[in-house]
């Protein structure tokens, strides 16, 4: 006969929930002593037998405005990253703190680079 567990995690962003998951008393209190070692086996992704189990679905709403400053904002940042790639230390490791998610259009220092980067209004 199942049984539910329920089990308390922490999720990566920091908010809290639970992980309800059908266990079989056999694995409970049986061969893979969960209960008692308080742990519970999840198989990766490419091990599960249903080719939907695992995967996510996200849906990015938004006019054309939004759409087209996203892009335009990502496009700053990645032509930074590059940039900086380029011109720094092979050695050098570049982070997630390198990326500049504020800068914007203004922050360009000529018309010309604005021109070139298609910032201007």
């Amino acid at each position: 006969m199942p049984v539910v567990m329920k089990i308390k995690i922490e999720f990566v962003m920091g908010m809290g929930g639970n992980l309800y998951r059908f266990r079989s008393v056999e694995n409970l209190i049986g061969e893979y002593q969960e209960l008692e070692k308080q742990q519970i086996y999840f198989a990766a992704l490419d091990q599960l037998n249903d080719p939907m189990e695992g995967t996510r679905r996200y849906f990015w709403q938004g006019d054309k405005i939004v759409w087209e400053n996203f892009l335009k904002h990502y496009l700053l940042c990645l032509e930074h990253v590059i940039l900086l790639s380029r011109l720094t230390p092979d050695n050098k490791i570049i982070t997630k703190k390198d990326i500049p998610i504020f800068k914007s259009e203004r922050d360009l220092p000529t018309d010309l680079y604005r021109e070139r980067m298609d910032c201007q209004h």
